[in-house]
């Protein structure tokens, strides 16, 4: 979905194994969680963004986002990145909870 506005909106982790991913929000809320870069997700990390400000998640890293509907956000990829590069994996419902907690953290509403 475009606007994935909650974590338990978001069904999986994505990472891409060829390049790095940029994020630059230009208005509104994102939220950006990274999940480490081992075979499977593992500590999720988060971070509210700050608009027009780059943020760079690192080839093979687990990442997901949540962005609020009046939001923009540009990201950044390889012309390349594709299925054939990168993967996915499930999130469980341990992981959306620990999601809410840090977006909590962050002074967030959900």
């Amino acid at each position: 979905a475009p606007y994935d506005r909650h974590p338990s909106d978001l069904r999986a982790w994505q990472r891409h194994n060829a390049t790095d991913e940029v994020f630059c929000l230009l208005r509104g809320n994102c939220v950006l969680f990274v999940a480490g870069n081992g075979e499977a997700p593992g500590e999720i990390e988060a971070v509210a963004l700050e608009p027009l400000k780059l943020y760079n998640v690192r080839c093979g890293a687990w990442h997901a986002r949540i962005l609020d509907e009046d939001s923009s956000l540009i990201i950044v990829e390889n012309d390349d990145t594709s299925d054939a590069n990168s993967q996915g994996s499930a999130m469980t419902a341990e992981q959306h909870h620990q999601m809410e907690t840090l977006v909590l953290s962050l002074g967030r509403e959900i």
